[in-house]
């Protein structure tokens, strides 16, 4: 056989080849890209933005609250002489509005928890959480028509879980559209 001959058939065969590794290889880069979109958009949609959301407006809902009663925290405990109306109000936020946020809070992480960016729990995660279980308990206890109010150990994380919730938010969304733009 000569030089002709075999490069006319050798030459066609890898064209065909290269052609067909271009082909998967793009076809394999694009479908990572695909499948990375799609595990960003999960995240965003059913954790990330669901848990923004609800922890912002509960951080807006107890600044709101506590401006009205001069930023202290503390005002229903005990040891500050709360007027029975205080209380009252106390219980009636506890009740229609932070009991029904922590309750949708712990819903959206422990429904989602395949949808962390991190690999393991984050601590103002597990913090959280633990606030939520032990607020289960004393709002129990702030049903009772008394005077005190159950007092918790662990402490609502506030702004450290605003500020991961919008860190982790921002990241997502920043490589979401990134990988948008590269198409």
């Amino acid at each position: 056989m000569d030089l002709t001959n075999f490069s006319s058939l050798v030459i066609p065969v890898l064209l065909a080849l290269s052609g067909y590794l271009f082909t998967y290889f793009y076809g394999s880069k694009l479908e990572q890209r695909k499948n990375r979109l799609e595990r960003i958009n999960g995240q965003l949609d059913e954790f990330y933005g669901p848990l923004l959301a609800t922890v912002q407006s509960n951080q807006q809902a107890w600044e709101s609250f506590l401006a009205k009663h001069d930023n202290n925290a503390d005002f229903y405990k005990k040891k500050n002489n709360p007027t029975p109306e205080q209380v009252t109000e106390f219980h009636d936020w506890m009740e229609t509005v932070f009991m029904p946020n922590n309750e949708e809070i712990n819903d959206i992480i422990v429904n989602n928890t395949s949808l962390l960016i991190e690999n393991e729990m984050p601590k103002v995660i597990l913090e959280l959480l633990a606030h939520i279980m032990e607020f289960r308990i004393n709002f129990k206890a702030r049903k009772e028509p008394h005077y005190e109010v159950a007092e918790s150990v662990s402490k609502y994380p506030g702004k450290d879980l605003l500020d991961y919730c919008v860190k982790s938010f921002k990241k997502l969304k920043t490589e979401q559209i990134r990988i948008i733009k590269k198409g």
